[in-house]
């Protein structure tokens, strides 16, 4: 089983030179993603479920 069907994301704090799994609490499958900025994210999932970065 790989990450992505474990519901789980990746992170970087560093312009991308490392990255860290983030879960976002659903094993969903992300239909959508949209940033307002580099801090305010949603995503959206299959089961109908939206997920908000804080």
């Amino acid at each position: 089983m790989n990450s992505m069907e474990l519901g789980v994301m990746f992170k970087t704090e560093d312009g991308g030179i490392t990255w860290s799994e983030i879960d976002y609490g659903s094993s969903g499958t992300i239909v959508s993603i949209s940033f307002d900025d580099n801090l305010n994210g949603i995503i959206g999932l299959n089961d109908k479920t939206i997920r908000f970065t804080s």
